[in-house]
């Protein structure tokens, strides 16, 4: 009857994050069918690799991108699900964040009852959905954010079995060390430390088989999750590409970051400091009282090893995150699994002051934490207000004056590219990284470099030769550029200072001489007034 009891508690409680996860996916990501479309560049990126990659391409060869395979491997699966729009990644999204919700939940219950447990783990999205870090949808720090849980969580169960790990445990790590390898390398700070720590831990106490269990079983799962790779690439003729994309122009060539590796992990480590004193209160909060709460627990954290291993974890992910530069708030989520796992702990020493597991009316508690949790959640995060629920919102257009309902850029072209093609459009983001014209018209990308990435033109002038040349050999239908506006510039005043300024000049003079102006709208785009513009082949 206890047990009949228990998996009832379980399958109501897996039910109650599932509803939760879909409602807050549905209603905060630009993924979801009630927004218009996703106009993250860096989706649309991962979305038109990935799905270039289902249908023949071959990444870093065929198609110039920079994450790692597996980002473009989950989007073209997406891109199955539906082709374009980003229905396929709403449902990962789900997925990733049930996970995650679960392993708060796993975490809290090392520690504290099943109620209790469930109730912290319902605010967990607040820790993941928090604007600016979670934007548009779905980035690589979200897809991973739950693989740094699992290891945190991997090191909180140890420490309360003398640090017996099984060999199952260090297969599944290896794996997800492959995964985070092949997905975006800076993020394995948490693992380098994991590994490095308990190689010496169990060295020192001569637990010899420990030691073969972490390096055969990792050894084996990091093998799983690469090796395939390695054999697809090779087979596809692409290894070299790979290696030369993925490797060496990320680390000599990308963003904005210049430098010995020593500035670059200082410039990184300021960033999380800067997080920790300058950003949102309730972060800054988190942190502080919960880094004071390692320190000094006794009950909760006992032993110096465990705090030492949260604490040397916890820097270097910090000092690696943004070792190869700072674009974006989205790139600081990689701190947030540690901030959720600190949030957790001190609420579970609170509820133990509190003495709450011997509180009795737990079905209201569930209702209202729900609710609550749900609430919580909407309000660190505004994109409601982007959504189909407000028409002509800035995200759809800039034009207030307009009455009647009206579509962003991305749909608008699509359907011109679509209804005006001769077969399957083909098309170039030139000048800028694309925002999902990709996605609407159906196009893949048949140019090596179809868009603009975060390279400067010294660093690479191929990139912007290659798509120039492409313009001047009338190799595709369409073209699109972008410009920021202002609501007294003219358009065409506008594209020449924009375009003959930089490296893109002898492709403008291309493009007025093969291409036609068919269409152009101006939007808000990641807090910029945004001018597309299409262009037809004549």
């Amino acid at each position: 009857m206890i047990e009949k009891l228990q998996k009832k508690s379980i399958f109501l409680i897996i039910g109650m994050f599932l509803l939760l996860s879909i409602v807050l996916i549905g209603l905060l990501s630009y993924s979801s069918p009630i927004y218009e479309f996703n106009y993250s560049g860096d989706n649309n990126n991962y979305m038109t690799v990935g799905k270039a990659m289902m249908h023949g391409f071959v990444p870093y060869k065929d198609v110039f991108e920079q994450k790692g395979p597996f980002v473009y491997l989950l989007y073209g699966l997406a891109s199955l699900i539906s082709f374009h729009t980003f229905l396929g990644s709403a449902i990962f999204e789900i997925a990733i964040l049930f996970a995650i919700l679960w392993l708060t939940f796993k975490i809290g219950k090392l520690f504290s009852s099943t109620k209790v447990a469930f109730v912290i783990a319902l605010f967990a999205p607040v820790f993941v959905l928090m604007e600016p870090y979670y934007s548009y949808g779905a980035t690589v720090e979200f897809f991973l954010y739950p693989a740094i849980l699992s290891l945190i969580y991997v090191s909180l169960k140890a420490q309360q079995h003398q640090f017996i790990i099984s060999k199952w445990t260090w297969y599944f790590q290896g794996c997800l060390v492959g995964i985070a390898f092949f997905s975006k390398y800076t993020l394995l700070g948490s693992w380098i430390a994991f590994y490095i720590f308990m190689f010496m831990y169990y060295t020192i106490k001569h637990r010899w088989n420990d030691v073969r269990n972490l390096i055969w079983s990792s050894g084996l799962g990091f093998l799983t999750t690469t090796v395939p790779w390695l054999i697809y690439f090779e087979m596809v003729h692409g290894l070299k590409q790979f290696f030369n994309v993925y490797f060496y122009t990320n680390i000599f060539r990308y963003g904005s970051v210049n430098g010995t590796w020593f500035e670059r992990l200082s410039m990184s480590l300021w960033t999380f400091v800067q997080l920790l004193l300058f950003s949102n209160p309730v972060i800054t909060f988190v942190i502080v009282l919960g880094l004071l709460f390692v320190f000094f627990s006794r009950k909760i954290l006992a032993g110096w090893i465990i705090k030492s291993l949260l604490m040397i974890m916890m820097f270097t992910n910090a000092l690696l995150a943004l070792c190869g530069g700072t674009f974006g708030p989205y790139y600081l989520l990689a701190y947030f699994p540690y901030i959720l796992v600190l949030f957790v702990l001190l609420i579970i020493a609170l509820s133990h002051k509190l003495k709450l597991s011997a509180f009795k009316k737990w079905q209201s508690v569930f209702i209202f934490s729900w609710v609550f949790a749900l609430c919580m959640t909407l309000s660190v995060n505004s994109n409601l207000e982007f959504s189909r629920f407000i028409p002509n919102n800035p995200a759809i257009t800039s034009n207030l004056g307009v009455k009647h309902p009206t579509s962003s850029a991305q749909i608008e072209f699509g359907r011109i590219m679509c209804h005006e093609s001769k077969g399957r459009p083909t098309l170039l983001a030139f000048g800028f990284l694309e925002n999902g014209f990709y996605t609407t018209s159906g196009a893949y990308p048949t140019i090596h470099y179809f868009e603009r990435n975060n390279i400067s033109y010294h660093k690479l002038p191929t990139m912007m030769n290659t798509a120039a040349n492409a313009i001047k050999h009338r190799k595709v239908q369409w073209v699109v550029i972008c410009v920021k506006t202002t609501s007294n510039s003219n358009l065409q005043h506008q594209i020449e200072t924009t375009y003959k300024k930089n490296a893109y000049g002898r492709g403008l003079k291309a493009l007025n001489q093969n291409y036609e102006m068919r269409a152009h709208h101006s939007q808000i785009s990641q807090g910029n007034d945004m001018e597309y513009v299409l262009y037809k082949l004549k």
